[in-house]
């Protein structure tokens, strides 16, 4: 029995090598571990004298620059999330997406993202407002339905069921007193119509079984929903964990259950998204992520300070991009009739 390499491990191991014809299904190989993919890298280059600015911009030129249409609007490439709580909870879950297992796509990139939906004039609404969802969300339910199918097609090989998706959304923070970040998690039927946008008829029934909530989340502030989607003849379940964070240190918080760290510990999910507001008209599908604004101290604790200046960053993960766009061009799932056998 002679020794081959082990394809995902990379290590020498003692295995059987078939004298039968082999299969044609292949183990496929783990992204490699990069600097700057599993942990930030400083961004200055310090061995010389003065420091000098290092790049963290990866290749890209396969995404278009709109990466969707819908209801209206698009979903475009953002710049710079801002240095503010947005950014930071980028930064967060690529911080510790290794830790919970966050899964990664052909490119290595961790499969998280941050995505800024527009402004609308609901969000100077009290908070207790009645919105009809369906008006305020048409646009939302779409690009999340199709981040979820891209996502879903990166992971699913790799992720045993059920395929597990976080998605948070920032709550109210100065004139922003109804945050349709938080609007779209707080609505069961936001998350329906998502998957629905996401799989179409290959969705096994209307609505998602609700779960218990996730260990350490309130029950005022979290929600988990169990779906079921006819993948290619197999039958798959995917969770989706829906979780309000507040626009404070709180949210960053690494002992705090409640916060985003907090869900990504108890979760473990294989793909997580981020939700928050910008000024503008379009989507925008961040990629940027570096310490901007963010003091993490000796004990892993985070905190803002705005006199923070960026040293560290993450490569830019065009993940989130990548799986708005490949999910929008595959569209929902369509499966065949039982009874005809025709395409529904």
């Amino acid at each position: 029995m002679p020794n081959v390499t082990n394809r995902v491990s990379g290590t020498l191991s003692t295995v059987a090598t078939p004298t039968t014809t082999p299969s044609t299904t292949t183990v496929p190989l783990l992204p490699p571990s990069l600097p700057g993919r599993d942990a930030p890298v400083d961004l200055f280059d310090r061995s010389g004298g003065a420091p000098v600015e290092r790049s963290v911009a990866t290749p890209h030129a396969e995404i278009p620059t709109t990466l969707l249409t819908a209801a209206g609007t698009s979903v475009e490439h953002g710049t710079d999330p801002g240095n503010f709580y947005c950014e930071h909870a980028f930064f967060t879950l690529q911080r510790f997406a290794t830790e919970v297992g966050i899964k990664k796509n052909a490119q290595g990139e961790p499969l998280c993202g941050f995505l800024h939906v527009p402004w609308d004039a609901d969000c100077g609404a009290p908070p207790t407002a009645i919105i009809d969802p369906a008006k305020r969300y048409a646009a939302h339910r779409k690009v999340v339905g199709a981040a979820i199918q891209g996502w879903f097609q990166a992971a699913k090989a790799g992720a045993h069921d059920p395929i597990k998706i976080l998605i948070t959304g920032y709550g109210p923070f100065q004139s922003i007193t109804n945050n349709p970040a938080a609007g779209f998690v707080s609505h069961r039927e936001n998350l329906d119509a998502a998957m629905k946008a996401a799989f179409g008829t290959a969705l096994i029934g209307k609505k998602g079984k609700l779960l218990q909530d996730r260990v350490g989340g309130s029950p005022a502030d979290t929600m988990a929903l169990r779906y079921r989607v006819n993948d290619e003849g197999r039958v798959r379940e995917i969770v989706i964990v829906a979780e309000r964070l507040k626009v404070a240190d709180v949210a960053l918080d690494n002992g705090d259950p409640g916060s985003l760290v907090g869900a990504l510990k108890a979760v473990k999910p294989d793909a997580a998204l981020a939700l928050g507001v910008h000024g503008g008209a379009t989507f925008l599908a961040e990629h940027h992520a570096d310490d901007g604004g963010l003091v993490i101290d000796a004990q892993g604790k985070a905190r803002h300070d705005d006199n923070k200046q960026p040293t560290m960053a993450f490569l830019d993960n065009y993940a989130l991009a990548r799986a708005i766009h490949t999910g929008g061009q595959r569209g929902p799932a369509r499966v065949a009739d039982a009874r005809t056998g025709n395409i529904v």
